[in-house]
């Protein structure tokens, strides 16, 4: 929902060639309602009285309903309208801007709604802008008079920033501190220090700029009023177009007020990532491909943008340094990770593209191809291959000289260094150093009860290595 702010002033060479509103006190029967911030909701100020109306412009133009009248009283003599937040506090945090003019002086003075009155800040509008427009850190405002455009920051007194021939219409003020102005058929853009960076063209203008009361630009979307007329315009690219003709509204409206806004901005980015990182996470977003891809944010305030994220996607480098594996002492064995344009990184910190295993442990490589890294880790046991053992897993020592001893079988230049062998509660039933093939199920001699007990044995190969060998044996009588 979009709502306008509107105000009608008229024009008087009394007070330094401005536009005046008459006020018509309105007995306040509810709270006073301060600004929502809605891309859809605009403010306005209409004369004969001068009152305050909320317009949705998205609904349609229903007399007493949309607008809605904003029940706040305004000074006498006050004039212009901007939707901004407080400059002096952050209570309330947006509020209302307007200019009374001082009657005794005939200057103009801003003022500020706190909620429940108007706030005199004693701070001048120099130039007696008859048209004020918001910003981010700044208020706007544009004396026809002198065709000066102001810049308010709330510490002191409006100082005149910038000059226009020929005479322009209005003045509207985006969240980046840029304001806007209509000159002939063309909407300018302007720096907050009054430097001209863009220009866009109005295609089938339905107002002539001179008779432009208020103006408000939000996203991609120009509010402006005259004439007794509401007009939206669409910008797109550098050209605005009316499609929807002029919207008949109040007898009369004057200055427009929205929530800083802005025309959408348009940030390209650009990123490549590896297959292997995928999917690529942004903004809430996965994208698993290359490609080019629109991504908009909004803000309540209307400061949108439009991202274009351009994606590339590269192949990663293989990598297989295959499955773990057990090797015998006394063979080579190498692992190969050469790729065409790699650079390699083992876990010993050397880079060439093979790697002689001599030792048992885990390796690893880090294989990149340009950006993309890719890696594998292997685990390497190794054997005596010339010294192998075989361990039965049951005896039957009842005394016939059939399997009555646990006989550890071995080839090669083997030795048994020590055997443990413990049942189901972990308790310690055989121990021996240079195991000679002699037990028979006994503790302290006695015959250890039938059923499963585990053994841990621990060899020496002809290389000085252990090896150790964990398992279950049965005793069965």
């Amino acid at each position: 929902m979009t709502t306008i702010y509107f105000q009608k002033a008229e024009f008087s060479k009394k007070f330094y060639s401005i536009f005046f509103f008459a006020i018509l006190l309105v007995p306040l029967h509810v709270f006073p309602q301060l600004p929502i911030c809605d891309r859809n909701i605009t403010y306005c100020i209409s004369g004969g009285p001068t009152t305050l109306y909320k317009f949705d412009v998205t609904q349609p133009y229903i007399s007493n309903i949309n607008p809605e009248i904003v029940n706040i009283p305004l000074p006498a003599y006050s004039f212009s309208l901007a939707i901004e937040r407080n400059l002096f506090s952050n209570n309330p945090p947006v509020t209302y801007y307007i200019s009374v003019v001082d009657l005794t002086s005939g200057l103009l003075y801003y003022h500020y709604f706190d909620g429940s009155t108007w706030v005199n800040t004693h701070h001048r509008n120099l130039d007696g802008g008859a048209n004020l427009a918001m910003g981010n850190r700044y208020i706007f405002s544009y004396n026809p008079g002198t065709n000066n455009i102001s810049r308010y920051d709330g510490t002191g007194n409006a100082a005149p920033i910038l000059h226009l021939f020929p005479i322009p219409a209005a003045v509207a003020a985006d969240c980046h501190d840029n304001f806007y102005i209509i000159n002939s058929n063309k909407l300018q853009k302007y720096d907050s220090t009054g430097n001209l960076i863009s220009i866009y063209n109005l295609i089938n203008q339905p107002v002539t700029p001179g008779s432009v009361g208020g103006m408000a630009i939000i996203g991609n979307d120009l509010y402006c009023s005259g004439n007794g007329f509401f007009y939206h315009g669409i910008i797109n690219n550098n050209d605005i177009t009316f499609p929807q003709g002029s919207i008949p509204f109040l007898p009369s409206i004057g200055d427009l007020g929205m929530c800083a806004g802005g025309i959408t901005q348009s940030v390209p980015v650009y990123d490549t990532v590896c297959d292997n990182q995928l999917p690529y996470l942004w903004n809430g977003q996965s994208y698993s491909n290359s490609g080019i891809y629109n991504i908009s944010f909004s803000s309540v305030e209307g400061c949108d943008s439009l991202v274009t994220l351009n994606l590339t996607v590269k192949p990663s480098p293989d990598v297989n340094l295959g499955s773990d594996t057990t090797l015998c002492l006394d063979k080579p064995f190498i692992l190969d990770a050469a790729t065409q344009d790699g650079s390699y990184l083992w876990q010993d910190g050397s880079t060439n593209p093979i790697f002689k295993v001599t030792n048992p442990g885990y390796y690893w490589v880090n294989l990149s191809v340009g950006d993309c890294i890719a890696s594998d880790t292997i685990k390497v046991e190794m054997m005596d291959c010339n010294c192998s053992y075989s361990i039965p897993n049951a005896i039957t020592p009842n005394g016939d000289e059939i399997n009555d001893s646990w006989v550890i079988s071995r080839q090669g230049n083997c030795k048994i260094i020590n055997v443990f062998v413990y049942n189901r509660y972990g308790s310690l039933v055989y121990q021996k150093n240079d195991y000679q093939n002699d037990w028979k199920g006994t503790y302290k001699g006695l015959s250890v009860p039938d059923g499963t007990y585990y053994y841990i044995v621990t060899t020496l190969t002809n290389y000085s290595r252990t090896r150790t060998f964990k398992g279950n044996l049965t005793v069965l009588r």
